[in-house]
């Protein structure tokens, strides 16, 4: 213990760390006694401590333990973690972040967030502290509980993978005598507790060399506990018509114990597992960005990127759409701003930030689908990348204006694509026809109508790509659109019909994700489109170099508001590009606000 320095006085730098030590004592009820010291970073390695994993709790809620000699205010709920760690007969090493970081020192935090990452997976094992259990006979459901979790492990070994997918998942039999009601109600308040939706806690858990989880006086195994909640998820439907009241899966939110499990299995770029996370919270919503970046693989998206607290949310957001831009020389992160039904300019955001912190507004399916090789922009991408060109107040992007919208639809929302007999497609089939009622050639009208079906679903079939599909899967594409046409005006219900009479259906499930959230729209040169919910009539269709899409932008005075992605189906090969080529139109900057 010589080696380290055993004063807390002064602020942290890059080069070392806090440990707290809690002092034993044999009696539950004794006063918490703990120091706090320091530990250069380069001895964390030899150093044997815990990390602990928790939710702060209410803040307005504090109470006092000894640190250091000294009074120090903590949450409640850390005083109970820490009690519940402390052992009878000797000192238990933690790291803790709201005593072991000074929370009101914006450059402290600063320097030491970025050693989260190697404090959590340099810990001897990570303990999680999910709060007090309250729950009758939880023993019992626990028994029950381990024996799910056993279950599953074994037919998951014995599968010879470390992960399964849904339809192994839904053949898998589990005992009824494990899957009680005692069970039940344990995962269901297991699953609820605060911990599993906080930000944080995925890094704290995924880089862990080892792990438990304490409920009260119950010690859980993570593994246990993940492995329940990816079977949970897999056995749930994906359509809410089949959801089973009765089922055991039934009032269990497990969702985020599972997509903290997939996430420790693949590890992602920065975007990725930005949009892997959105559905956790933070706090401070710039922990959004800051608490993830341990999980990134790509050292060079996180080493371009400096956490600094001395910035407020909508810089650091906005840092985000620099650096992926200037790294990769694309727009693809444009792809994840979603301004929901109406765009507001309140707030911290320019137009073109991705508000990750918004759980509230409906994140869209990103266009084209990810295999897909089609792009609006070809192989045009972001020339100019310094600070006169992008930074946090506006991006100066070139590319190609194509034409105003001229009309739009009513938003396809949740509410309003569940009553099949008013759906949006309706509105919009019909009108697509009553545009060609002249036509005297049916060849047009059939022309318009694949145009349409593609447009509905982005130019996707769940996983393939219709422009690059094989011609049987075009056929069945089609066919299954035309069918869902006629269902859809004899007033057929099209999910009861395709369960006999269209085992290949490819195209409804595709056009509903890619539709919600979304508008139709018409053009002034009179083709069609889908966009953001929150376009309206004025807004003008343009090709930017390095997007793989075309995009909706509103005129603001010289400037644009940047209101999403669109998909046109005849500029998705690139056509306005070579209109640029022949000298027929030609590239412009679109200054971005």
């Amino acid at each position: 213990m010589a080696d380290y320095i055993l004063d807390s006085s002064g602020p942290l730098t890059a080069q070392n760390i806090r440990l707290l030590e809690i002092y034993p004592s044999a009696a539950a009820e004794h006063e918490l006694r703990c120091r706090l010291f320091r530990v250069p970073l380069s001895a964390i390695q030899v150093h044997i401590y815990e990390a602990l994993s928790y939710v702060w709790g209410d803040a307005t809620m504090q109470t006092d333990i000894v640190c250091n000699g000294e009074s120090v205010s903590v949450t409640i709920n850390l005083r109970d973690a820490l009690k519940r760690l402390r052992l009878s007969e000797k000192s238990r090493f933690i790291w803790a972040d709201a005593i072991c970081i000074d929370q009101r020192s914006a450059s402290e935090k600063s320097c030491q967030i970025p050693l989260m990452g190697r404090i959590y997976s340099s810990a001897e094992r990570v303990v999680v502290w999910l709060g007090s259990c309250d729950l009758a006979e939880a023993k019992g459901a626990l028994d029950s509980v381990r024996h799910i979790a056993n279950h599953l492990t074994r037919i998951r070994e014995e599968s010879g993978s470390e992960s399964m997918d849904w339809e192994v998942y839904n053949a898998i039999q589990v005992p009824s005598d494990y899957t009680n009601e005692l069970a039940h109600e344990f995962l269901r308040r297991l699953y609820a507790r605060p911990w599993f939706s906080r930000v944080w806690c995925i890094q704290e858990i995924v880089l862990a060399k080892a792990a438990i989880m304490l409920w009260g006086d119950f010690e859980l195994s993570w593994i246990e506990v993940s492995e329940i909640a990816t079977w949970l998820s897999n056995i749930e439907p994906i359509r809410a018509l089949a959801y089973e009241d009765e089922a055991f899966y039934a009032g269990i939110e497990c969702m985020h114990a599972d997509r903290v499990y997939a996430i420790r299995r693949r590890r992602l770029g920065l975007l990725k597992t930005l949009d892997d996370c959105s559905i956790f919270q933070a706090t401070d919503p710039r922990d959004m960005i800051y608490g993830v970046l341990a999980l990134v693989n790509a050292e060079e998206d996180v080493e371009a990127l400096s956490v600094d607290y001395n910035k407020d949310v909508g810089e650091v957001y906005a840092d985000v759409v620099i650096m992926e831009i200037r790294s990769y020389a694309t727009l693809d992160v444009l792809a994840y701003v979603d301004h929901g039904a109406e765009y507001s300019s309140a707030g911290h955001f320019t137009s073109w930030t991705p508000q990750w912190n918004d759980q509230a507004i409906c994140s869209v399916r990103r266009l084209p689908h990810d295999d897909s090789e089609m792009s609006a922009c070809r192989n045009k991408v972001v020339e100019t990348v310094d600070e006169s060109h992008l930074n946090s107040r506006y991006l100066r992007l070139k590319g190609l204006s194509y034409y105003r919208v001229t009309t739009i639809h009513t938003e396809m929302s949740l509410e309003n694509m569940k009553d099949h007999s008013k759906y949006p497609f309706l509105d919009i089939i019909s009108t697509v026809m009553r545009q060609h009622l002249d036509d005297q050639d049916q060849t047009q009208l059939a022309q318009a109508f694949a145009r349409l079906a593609r447009t509905l679903t982005a130019g996707s079939t769940d996983n393939n790509d219709v422009l690059a599909a094989d011609q049987e899967e075009r056929e069945n594409f089609y066919r299954s659109f035309m069918k869902y046409v006629e269902c859809l005006f004899k007033g057929i219900n099209f999910l009861e019909f395709r369960k006999e009479h269209l085992p290949q259906e490819s195209f409804y499930d595709e056009a509903e994700i890619v539709c919600l959230g979304r508008r139709f729209f018409w053009l002034e040169g009179g083709s069609f489109g889908i966009g953001p919910a929150c376009m309206r009539r004025g807004d003008v269709v343009v090709v930017l170099f390095g997007g793989k899409t075309p995009y909706i932008l509103r005129p603001c005075g010289r400037s644009y508001l940047y209101i999403g992605q669109a998909y046109v189906d005849e500029l998705m090969t690139g056509i306005l590009i070579e209109e640029m080529e022949r000298g027929r139109v030609h590239e412009q900057d679109f200054l971005l606000v």
